[in-house]
């Protein structure tokens, strides 16, 4: 299991801006992800469309390395809604565990193999 602590603001302004790349609905499933990149010290948010990739990096305490894929809109949507100042991102080897504040909920990561 790798836990992440990251700012609500930052990740929620950071998943806006990689959301606008990201198609809602497309013949390529994986063109609706987010990809979640996880280093020492920050958290990379990547999407693309084809046209155009973008990638942002938003400082966050990590436990360890690893690189993951979610819905965009769904976690979006999650993120923006969350009542905390700070998020804690539990990953797991299928599911993410996602708490801020008084809520908490999993959502499935997506297979990006």
């Amino acid at each position: 299991m790798i836990k992440v602590h990251v700012p609500r603001k930052n990740l929620a302004e950071g998943l806006g801006h990689v959301e606008r790349v990201v198609p809602s609905r497309s013949s390529n499933p994986n063109l609706s992800l987010v990809r979640l990149s996880l280093h020492e010290d920050s958290l990379s948010l990547s999407g693309s469309n084809l046209d155009s990739d973008l990638e942002v990096v938003i400082p966050a305490d990590v436990s360890a390395e690893g690189s993951y894929a979610i819905p965009a809109q769904v976690f979006a949507q999650i993120v923006r809604a969350l009542p905390g100042e700070m998020v804690e991102l539990e990953f797991r080897e299928h599911e993410l565990e996602l708490s801020s504040g008084s809520y908490a909920t999993k959502l499935q990561l997506a297979e990006t193999g």
